[in-house]
């Protein structure tokens, strides 16, 4: 990831200044997104690297690394989560704040920090997953007001809709997996009723994501 601290030519301009290096193009270091699936995680993980303020708000961390279903990508999201997660850009921008300086400044150190910190633990192959990711064009057409202005509700609502699609695909995934071991198991086994218990937790999560908490 390079902590790029300028908005990247070419790609548009990241909400909360997130990460886009300039001359830096997705090539193979990143799997192939044709099919839907994968296509979603590498959104997800996009809105992560170049949004992070972004992400932290639609919940990104939320999501567990087994929802990946690429090891790439999941060697990726495994990265950023070791450094804190998005959520660690956050708390980084709110330490900061403190010190009265503006607050574009303020995100751009806080994210420049939090760049440091997933770099710090991240094997060179990683590292440039992340990079190709921090120039991934994302399928989101930024509206402005008369001022020129990003809309900032349409890109969190893009991202939370992102998110949640991806963390519901892990939780059907996990669900088919426990179902299927739970029919090879009688109530008596050992193990049965840790199995359950996943399940309905897993039903209660799939619930709330459905209605948007």
């Amino acid at each position: 990831v390079q902590a790029a601290e300028r908005r990247g030519g070419g790609h548009a301009p990241s909400p909360d200044g997130g990460l886009l290096p300039e001359a830096v193009h997705a090539g193979p270091v990143l799997p192939d997104a044709r099919d839907r699936v994968t296509a979603l995680e590498r959104q997800v993980l996009a809105v992560m690297v170049q949004m992070p303020l972004v992400a932290s708000r639609a919940g990104a961390d939320s999501i567990e690394a087994a929802a990946f279903v690429d090891p790439v990508h999941r060697a990726a999201f495994e990265a950023l989560e070791a450094a804190g997660g998005v959520d660690r850009a956050e708390q980084e921008v709110q330490a900061l704040s403190a010190g009265g300086a503006g607050r574009e400044a303020v995100e751009r150190r806080a994210i420049g920090r939090w760049v440091e910190q997933v770099r710090l633990g991240a094997a060179p192959e990683v590292d440039g997953a992340l990079t190709a990711l921090a120039v991934v064009e994302l399928p989101l057409v930024l509206r402005r007001d008369a001022n020129g202005v990003v809309d900032e509700a349409s890109v969190e609502r893009y991202a939370r809709e992102a998110v949640t699609s991806l963390a519901r695909m892990g939780v059907n995934r996990r669900l088919t997996e426990l179902r299927a071991r739970q029919r090879r198991m009688a109530p008596e086994d050992a193990g049965y009723r840790e199995v359950f218990e996943e399940i309905v937790g897993l039903e209660n999560r799939r619930m709330r994501l459905s209605q948007g908490g």
